[in-house]
């Protein structure tokens, strides 16, 4: 009998809206603002159907992410939790305009990995709102697909952190999605999406495949 793991919308919808992720999205995004390196964390799920969001790892460059979630998992604050699998991986970006471009490093990186995980591409502004540009496979993507895709996003001119999700969910290759969150002062940060906008991302996931 398989094993299935259902993770839905209302599910994907409290994790980006939980105090925890936004506490991780503050101190990331923040360091990505202060020095202009990167920073990332992760996400995995357990059998028990919890989310668990590692530490940040804050940047001094840019970071491959090819041993993403095993280097996070282990080396930040993840490794005491038994069968997890691999659920987020995010990362920011440290240019403060639109649009924010998943790098063709991230897009390779990311193909190697689980197929049906969540690529997080983050961007902190001089106001400090921040925006999150999520992409996850539709399905298997050839090396040569991906090429090709690579090639018509050069040629491809997208002005907003909008237009880049709109071309990639005009593709058949991935599904795509924008989270925003607006600075209020204080260190307090207001999500300005709603359930609807993370619909796409509910998915089912065979735990004997992906089981770290």
């Amino acid at each position: 009998m398989v094993n299935m793991d259902l993770i839905t919308q209302e599910e994907i919808y409290g994790l980006f809206t939980s105090q925890e992720f936004i506490q991780k999205l503050k101190k990331g995004g923040y360091h990505t603002y202060r020095t202009g390196y990167e920073s990332k964390f992760s996400v995995v799920r357990d059998i028990n159907k919890r989310f668990h969001v590692s530490s940040v790892a804050k940047g001094e460059f840019c970071d491959r992410i090819d041993p993403m979630f095993e280097e996070i998992k282990f080396n930040h604050g993840l490794n005491e939790f038994s069968q997890t699998y691999p659920f987020l991986y995010l990362h920011f970006h440290p240019e403060p305009k639109e649009p924010n471009y998943p790098s063709s490093e991230d897009l390779l990186g990311f193909d190697k990995d689980c197929e049906k995980f969540i690529l997080g591409v983050g961007q902190i502004f001089k106001n400090r709102n921040i925006h999150i540009i999520l992409i996850q496979n539709k399905r298997n993507i050839g090396q040569y697909e991906l090429k090709d895709f690579l090639s018509e996003a050069e040629k491809f001119k997208c002005s907003t952190n909008k237009e880049v999700v709109d071309f990639f969910r005009k593709s058949d290759l991935y599904n795509s999605g924008l989270l925003s969150y607006r600075y209020v002062g204080k260190g307090v940060y207001f999500p300005q999406f709603n359930q609807k906008d993370v619909a796409l991302f509910s998915h089912s996931v065979n735990l004997e495949d992906v089981l770290l």
